[in-house]
């Protein structure tokens, strides 16, 4: 039969995947099962166990965790985006077919449901959604990656109808896994399977592509299944290029303006990046999936402080896809407690020479 996702013919497995597309939605997922098991592993050892001597020094703390109320009880929360006044948006799974969005202020109490949906291809259903957008009205965009589309709803959480359809040309999508939106409105979309960024009107008309969809299997793509991307104040786009193991940096046009890091688990190395966040100072914070850590980098890509999420919650935290809030701390759902947790990271006062925020 079918596969739900790429639609070949083949043996699928409960859940309707052929094999291929199981094990990418596995490694893609931000939720994913395996890796809540791997950070949980990460044995906890005090800062003078750490084997390098000029080891950038860094101390984390929980500030706030929260999800787990009377009135709000997260399950499988995945996502979570904050708005300009600090609140934050939640994505869970409070049942196997049904996906929330819900609103907290910014100490955590829990404000409403914004919106609830099934699971499914209809016109206001989610299959395997990747994340949260807000425009300056306060709109919800959301990739719907299973659906190869982005799914708009109203502050209400009624549809405005999706954009995107199956397909590599322009303004079509393949498994996109991130959004962001700059103060102008734009979409800058991480086409995952397609292996390129597009940048949207929020209606959808393509205003620029990077990165290309998967051509010639010979030919190395510039970018590898990105799973995040997010935007500066200056319109510059910043990717994590997930397979690649770095991360990139344009400018609003698309030319390339940085590239830094490669396979590894040393400092400044990566494995499969899921996100990227970056702050007003120009400090970029990535989400390096496998190695279950939070690296801290300077505008120019040069180390600051790495975090390995099993020191911040005593194992357990997701860190597929995380948010930043003015204070700079970084906001990241907990699979294990079900619960969303504020770290704030303190990394040395004083950055590398050449490389200040």
């Amino acid at each position: 039969m079918p596969c739900a996702i790429c639609g070949k013919e083949a043996d699928v497995n409960d859940n309707g995947l052929c094999d291929e597309c199981a094990e990418k939605l596995r490694r893609l997922s931000d939720a994913s099962s395996d890796f809540a098991e791997a950070v949980q592993a990460i044995p906890i050892e005090p800062p003078t166990t750490k084997p390098k001597a000029d080891r950038a020094d860094a101390m984390s703390s929980v500030v706030l965790e929260f999800g787990q109320s009377d009135r709000c009880k997260l399950r499988n929360p995945f996502s979570v985006a904050t708005d300009p006044s600090g609140n934050m948006m939640v994505m869970d799974q409070p049942e196997r077919d049904k996906y929330r969005v819900s609103l907290f202020a910014p100490d955590g109490e829990f404000v409403r449901t914004i919106l609830e949906c099934g699971q499914g291809s209809g016109p206001a259903e989610l299959k395997y959604p990747k994340g949260i957008a807000l425009d300056t009205y306060g709109n919800l965009y959301i990739p719907d990656a299973g659906n190869d589309r982005i799914q708009r709803f109203d502050p209400q959480g009624v549809s405005l109808g999706p954009i995107g359809s199956s397909g590599e040309g322009p303004g079509e999508f393949s498994f996109p896994c991130d959004i962001e939106i700059d103060k102008a409105g734009t979409l800058h979309v991480a086409d995952t399977y397609n292996c390129r960024v597009l940048k949207l009107t929020p209606q959808g008309v393509l205003l620029l592509s990077i990165g290309s969809a998967q051509g010639d299997a010979d030919e190395e793509p510039e970018l590898d299944e990105p799973m995040g991307v997010t935007v500066d104040d200056q319109g510059n786009i910043y990717v994590a290029d997930t397979n690649h193991h770095r991360v990139v940096k344009y400018d609003p046009d698309g030319r390339l303006l940085l590239a830094f890091g490669q396979e590894g688990e040393e400092q400044g190395q990566f494995s499969y990046p899921s996100d990227v966040r970056v702050d007003d100072g120009g400090v970029i914070y990535v989400a390096d999936k496998d190695n279950c850590r939070v690296q801290r980098f300077g505008p120019q890509g040069t180390f600051l402080a790495e975090f390995a999420l099993g020191e911040i919650a005593q194992g357990g935290v997701a860190g597929g896809d995380v948010a930043i809030d003015d204070d700079g701390c970084v906001i990241l759902c907990n699979l294990v407690t079900h619960t969303v947790a504020k770290v704030e990271l303190v990394a040395p006062l004083q950055p590398p020479a050449g490389d200040s925020p």
